[in-house]
């Protein structure tokens, strides 16, 4: 990982009393396992974070505007434009703390936004 990332990790740590490469690679995981109950893996490839997901993942830490937590985001992030077709199991991802957030925070616009920039 290089240093902008980094820096922009510790910020969210410092700030959440967190570890957030801790929450990524758990969630991550739980992600992989959820992978091996589909018979198909088309447009499952993307399952981790790069680079520019970091960023992102920052960007709406910082500029959603209500609490939100990392898991939060990587639900929303992974359903929005990571996986294809993949459903989160309930009993496995607490999705319902997420679907408040779709429904009353600025997250749509703050990720419509980023998609915007990135196709310019």
């Amino acid at each position: 990982m290089n240093n902008y990332i980094q820096n922009l990790i510790d910020e969210i740590d410092t700030n959440d009393q967190i570890c957030t490469y801790k929450i990524i690679s758990a969630f991550e995981k739980k992600i992989k396992k959820q992978l091996t109950k589909y018979n198909y893996k088309t447009g499952f490839e993307d399952y981790t974070l790069n680079c520019l997901d970091y960023i992102i993942l920052y960007y709406i830490w910082k500029n959603c505007n209500v609490p939100i937590d990392i898991e939060d985001i990587l639900v929303i992030m992974y359903s929005f434009y990571k996986l294809e077709e993949f459903y989160f199991d309930n009993d496995v991802f607490n999705i319902k703390h997420s679907l408040y957030i779709i429904n009353n925070s600025n997250i749509n616009f703050l990720i419509i936004n980023i998609m915007y920039i990135l196709n310019e």
